[in-house]
């Protein structure tokens, strides 16, 4: 059971990640083996910039490379991460061509698409949250992360730790 939730959470990644290597952006994930079918969002993209950058300057150098296509910039989860929204609605070509050019600048740390569920904006990082088998001990916990090449930031509680994917997947 515990395997399979990791493998779950791990090709959820892989496929949502994936795409901006890819020709279009997947809108499809698996919950539970289920397939769920996100819309995107066509005028906003999350960005994660390198946490080397003084946090003064993470909104300026987004306006940098962003040029006059910001319409609105709000903070996210981290110091580095911002929601964007554009000022003009992109096709899916185009959103994949901003995220590819932003995703090769070197104040970059990943930029994303934001996807939607319903009502529900998707936001995509690196990190996710999983919850582990009970009654697993933490060195077996290090040791199923290690193994898939995943770093644990925290625990949020009990069984339940914020994971974060390696670079490039």
């Amino acid at each position: 059971m515990n395997f399979l939730r990791i493998i779950n959470i791990l090709t959820i990644i892989l496929l949502m990640y994936l795409p901006l290597r890819a020709q279009q952006i997947e809108k499809v994930y698996y919950y539970y083996n289920q397939p769920i079918t996100l819309s995107l969002v066509p005028d906003e993209i999350i960005l994660r910039l390198q946490p080397i950058i003084p946090p003064a300057q993470v909104e300026p150098i987004i306006n940098n490379l962003l040029g006059g296509q910001v319409e609105e910039i709000r903070a996210f989860l981290t110091t580095y991460d911002r929601l964007i929204k554009l000022n003009i609605s992109l096709s899916e070509s185009q959103l994949q061509n901003l995220l590819t050019t932003l995703n090769n600048a070197a104040e970059m740390q990943i930029a994303a698409p934001v996807l939607k569920y319903g009502n529900v904006r998707q936001a995509l990082t690196d990190e996710f949250n999983v919850s582990f088998q009970a009654g697993l001990t933490e060195a077996e916990i290090i040791q199923l992360n290690s193994g898939y090449n995943v770093e644990i930031v925290k625990n949020i509680f009990g069984n339940i730790y914020v994971l974060k994917a390696p670079n490039g997947t």
